[in-house]
């Protein structure tokens, strides 16, 4: 039993168990909290920020790779506040 707990451990991992999401408003002239930034993070810090920028006239949606809690694209500050939520709420 031991041992299949090990194995089980292990496996998961490399699943995604941090998931948050947070809404804000990019633009202070217009529109409520209709974007969103939503992490998807396993134990290692691996997964993917998908965010979404909501205005009048448009919507721009954005995915970010993440390894180790970074990505080499940049990071707007409410990309950066869920991933560190989501890694809080990891495990």
């Amino acid at each position: 039993i031991r041992k299949d707990i090990e194995v089980i451990r292990e496996k998961i991992k490399h699943h995604v168990r941090g998931v948050k999401t947070v809404r804000f408003n990019p633009f202070k002239d217009s529109g409520g909290n209709q974007s969103f930034a939503t992490a998807f993070i396993n134990d290692e810090g691996d997964g993917v920020v998908i965010s979404s920028l909501y205005s009048r006239d448009r919507v721009g949606i954005y995915a970010k790779p993440l390894q180790n809690h970074r990505s080499e694209y940049e990071l707007s500050d409410e990309e950066r506040r869920v991933i560190t939520e989501s890694r809080n709420h990891n495990g």
